[in-house]
């Protein structure tokens, strides 16, 4: 059946109906918006004499959330909710272990149960792409601005003042007196830029993330959003990719350079051997830990140093921080895996995975993107602790997933509500 994919016309409906329609694409786009730049207007608010901490930017995140919820309540997904009480159930018994309650990793199990359902409310099919050049003309504009008037962009955005009271880095750490840029807005002397640094120069463009890093991975989400697109829609794939390519430009990302190779594999994959991907994430694993345990001496600030470094810390676990019984630990910054396990143990952790399969993705469009976006996850996870989980992208990838769902109970538990 197509017709959970096929835009939904404006025509046979009724006033009523075209005007709920519209509200629910508006609502969907402030959300994809929102989850993207609430960091930027808080460093606004910020550098113009408002002086923004943690708990501010935790109610900007709950007003996010907030917003997710009229949609989330037109289709309550019975079975996210008994995984989400189960996660709960498991955290709150290894919190008896450790002595108390990690709030981080109930967020971020709160983002995709919110954005998936989000998505799943998308009926229109090519609507979400234009909604998404939205989103990149604003990413793309900003980062224009922030390369070519870097003085006025700072003078804005205060970015290191901004992270600094906020807690993410200390004042002491600043590269040169005055700066205004994150640590990692510039590559340190002797490494330099990958990417045409005869045109930006070592400066590595932020846009609205506010760190380059952020910036990349939105750029790998937009990638694996065109890659799957079929052959049919190949200028959609070409002008998504186009977009991505800027972006990683801008950002200068090595991550996204290597992930650009990786969907380029995927592309020609074939999409009926999806399932195959299931194991992938043991896979990454394996390959670091024997890494590691190879070449434990390897130092510097490349992909394969990130890796091993990586499979160190799992190569230090025991049985109790496998199964995460001894609380969250937090000195992963740049090892993802270790965060995972540390905070969700692997049991937890295994079946948090599996349901991503579990979902009913039954166009090639979809199950390619399914494919796209648990690569990405799980690579990231070998070089980066938590940004994964960072709302400002991790919200668009799970709603992108969501909007890939087949969605026919989605609309037949509407035109229930509405008869």
């Amino acid at each position: 059946m197509q017709s959970s994919n096929s835009s939904l016309p404006l025509s046979g409906f009724n006033v009523a109906d075209a005007a709920q329609l519209l509200k629910e694409r508006r609502q969907i786009l402030f959300i994809m918006v929102a989850s993207c730049v609430y960091h930027l207007l808080a460093c606004f608010i910020h550098t113009h004499g408002f002086q923004i901490k943690t708990i501010h930017i935790g109610l900007l995140e709950l007003m996010i959330y907030l917003a997710c919820l009229p949609l989330f309540f037109r289709f309550i997904p019975l079975g996210a909710l008994g995984l989400f009480l189960v996660a709960l159930v498991f955290l709150s018994f290894a919190g008896l272990f450790w002595g108390g309650i990690d709030f981080k990793s109930i967020r971020d199990l709160i983002i995709p149960v919110l954005f998936v359902t989000v998505g799943r409310n998308v009926k229109d099919k090519g609507w979400i792409d234009r909604a998404l050049w939205v989103l990149i003309g604003i990413v793309l504009a900003v980062g224009v601005f922030e390369w070519l008037f870097l003085s006025s962009y700072t003078n804005f955005f205060n970015v290191f003042s901004y992270y600094a009271s906020t807690g993410s880095i200390s004042e002491s750490s600043a590269m040169y007196t005055g700066q205004k840029l994150q640590l990692n807005g510039f590559r340190p002397a002797g490494i330099g830029r990958t990417i045409l640094p005869m045109v930006f120069g070592n400066h590595r463009i932020s846009s609205v993330f506010l760190e380059p890093v952020s910036l990349g991975n939105f750029a790998v989400i937009i990638a694996a959003w065109g890659m799957s697109k079929p052959w049919l829609e190949k200028k959609k794939m070409f002008a998504f990719l186009a977009a991505s390519a800027m972006m990683i430009a801008l950002a200068d990302s090595r991550f996204g350079m290597m992930m650009i190779l990786f969907l380029l594999l995927i592309r020609f994959f074939p999409v009926s051997l999806d399932k195959l991907f299931i194991v992938f994430p043991f896979i990454c694993l394996l390959v670091i830990c024997v890494m590691a345990a190879a070449f434990p001496h390897v130092t510097g600030d490349n992909f394969s140093s990130r890796l091993i470094h990586s499979g160190l810390s799992l190569l230090q676990f025991d049985l109790p921080m496998l199964f995460g019984l001894t609380g969250p630990a937090i000195n992963f910054g740049d090892m993802g895996y270790a965060y995972v396990l540390s905070r969700f143990g692997l049991l937890l952790a295994s079946l948090l995975w599996f349901s991503i399969w579990l979902l009913p993705v039954h166009t090639d469009t979809g199950r390619r993107f399914r494919v796209c976006l648990c690569v990405y996850s799980c690579l990231i996870l070998t070089v980066s602790g938590t940004s994964l989980f960072a709302l400002k992208t991790a919200g668009l990838a799970w709603l992108l997933l969501g909007s890939v769902v087949d969605a026919r109970h989605v609309q037949a538990a509407s035109r229930s509500m509405n008869s």
